[in-house]
């Protein structure tokens, strides 16, 4: 998996990203999760072999996601939100099933 961040494309990030000169890697095919994710990645090209058509799309379903990849670590959250204790299963799974549209055979990522 190659090092990357995917966060909420709001005006805050937009603004930041500018001033700081970093970039947001696009894609034209799904242009709903590029105006709603900030994607990036020091690697743009193997991030853009990496995020398939089908995980671009789950994105779109399970807004609000923060994710942050690198070799074989997975951090995945959601920004300014607390988990109440009768809520940890249900974030729990979420988790697994995003690791699960990471972990997908790379041939079956269509």
């Amino acid at each position: 998996m190659p090092t990357f961040t995917i966060t909420h494309e709001g005006a805050i990030a937009k603004a930041l990203t500018a001033t700081l000169g970093m970039q947001d890697i696009d894609f034209d095919s799904h242009p709903e999760f590029s105006r709603t994710y900030l994607l990036q990645s020091k690697n743009e090209k193997e991030c853009r072999a990496f995020f398939t058509g089908s995980i671009l799309e789950k994105f779109n379903i399970a807004r609000g996601l923060t994710v942050k990849g690198s070799g074989q670590t997975l951090l995945v959250y959601r920004s300014k939100s607390r988990i109440k204790p009768g809520k940890l299963q249900a974030a729990m799974e979420e988790v697994f099933e995003v690791y699960g549209w990471f972990s997908e055979e790379p041939d079956k990522k269509k």
